[in-house]
């Protein structure tokens, strides 16, 4: 595969009160330190139990096989359950007594609910200052709570454009031809540009593009659960975008889910799609010569389209039987010898420290690249209040081609407003 570019240095935005947000972060640094095992290879040890909703088969045989090397070289016995990502966050929030000893992963907005609810132990006395040299100030502000660490970060995550090369060589950074492009694609029950539209996670980036937020920071790293900013004009447009995809444009079905959108790539049917970084093991796996870019800029935006970026990590239960040892399992999966052996099993992530690993990978330089405009995911329980009103939203406004948008998002405000 053709190297696009230079390794792009990751800089992730909160939104501020400001119009023009101010960038957070860092630079990522040099690898994520030569972790040290925690413990002896000698006698054996009690078991782990980890749990994980591992988002693609790629992660899911990559864990079992770092969960089988460790116990081979530790003595540790460990035991993966692979949970479905939607149950895995409501077992943790109830796992106090009677839960896992780690977790891998989670994203860092479940922190706030799994701190209060007790469930998951600060790292202070597990891992060190200098183990955490290298790791982007971001990633670690986003599962930090109090001035404690709750989770040690292993990768940034998010959605882009993702394009079968074989079909469409380069994305058009032009709006109208862009859509000329999809409308191509698009006939007799098939679809040039897919996803799961009515998911706000999904399109957000049309909100971003047209000045929206979800949260204001409130500053020192907190959220403002009372400054939104999803309605009034930026609202508006990003409705009428996503209307005129489906009716003006004719480019989206009447429903579309993850589990279709997700198919019709496999099948090379659809040739564009905007997903994550998670799926793009299973789409290298697959043969497919992968293209990353951003959405192209839609009409009268007043900045490019961006998406909401998450941090993974990995935290420890609050039921954990020997705390120590469930870090040095961790340690290991977060460290240069976990992540080569993800890279080894065929899966793509990018990493919380030294984007140099990516050199010669342009598909997840070239999505880092996407993600480093992007908006840090709030971290805040009020959070949970937000995504079904906004889903709802969003079904309405694509309903009919002449859906009354402003009545919609002004519902959707005063909804969230209460």
């Amino acid at each position: 595969m053709r190297t696009e570019g230079a390794i792009p240095t990751l800089v992730v935005t909160r939104h501020q009160r400001r119009p023009s947000p101010r960038r957070r972060g860092g630079a990522l640094g040099a690898l994520l330190m030569a972790l040290l095992l925690v413990g002896s290879v000698a006698a054996a040890q009690p078991g782990l139990t980890v749990w994980s909703y591992a988002p693609s088969f790629v992660a899911q045989r990559w864990l079992q096989e770092q969960a089988n090397a460790y116990a081979l070289a530790t003595g540790t016995t460990v035991t993966v359950r692979t949970l479905v990502f939607d149950d895995l966050r409501g077992r943790l929030m109830v796992s106090a007594d009677d839960g896992p000893d780690l977790v891998v992963t989670i994203p860092h907005d479940w922190l706030p609910g799994l701190i209060e609810a007790g469930v998951v132990l600060s790292l202070d006395g597990l891992v060190d200052d200098e183990t955490l040299r290298d790791v982007a100030p971001i990633a670690l502000e986003a599962f930090s709570s109090g001035g404690a660490l709750f989770g040690l970060p292993v990768e940034i995550t998010g959605v882009a454009l993702i394009h079968d090369r074989a079909q469409v060589e380069q994305v058009p950074s032009d709006w109208e031809a862009f859509v000329d492009l999809a409308r191509s694609y698009t006939s007799d029950g098939r679809f040039g540009f897919l996803y799961p539209y009515t998911d706000p996670f999904f399109s957000y980036g049309w909100w971003h593009a047209y000045g929206g937020y979800v949260f204001a920071s409130s500053g020192a790293g907190g959220w403002d659960d009372h400054d939104l900013g999803l309605g009034g004009e930026p609202g508006y447009a990003a409705a009428r975008v996503l209307r005129d995809l489906r009716h003006g444009y004719g480019l989206l079905p009447a429903s579309s889910d993850y589990g279709r959108m997700d198919g019709e790539f496999m099948a090379r049917r659809t040739p564009m799609i905007i997903n994550g970084t998670w799926a793009l093991g299973d789409y290298l796996q697959a043969g497919i010569d992968l293209g990353i870019a951003p959405v192209p800029t839609p009409p009268d935006a007043v900045r490019p389209w961006a998406p909401l970026v998450g941090v993974q990590g990995i935290v420890i239960g609050a039921s954990a039987a020997d705390p120590a040892a469930a870090m040095g399992f961790a340690l290991h999966l977060a460290g240069p010898e976990g992540a080569q052996a993800y890279r080894d099993a065929g899966g793509a992530r990018i990493p919380v420290s030294d984007l140099a690993a990516l050199e010669g990978d342009d598909v997840t330089a070239a999505f880092a690249a996407v993600l480093a405009a992007g908006e840090l995911m709030p971290a805040t329980m009020a959070l949970d209040d937000v995504w079904a009103p906004w889903a709802s939203a969003i079904r309405r406004a694509t309903q009919a081609g002449d859906a009354d948008l402003v009545s919609i998002i002004d519902d959707l405000e005063g909804q969230l407003q209460r």
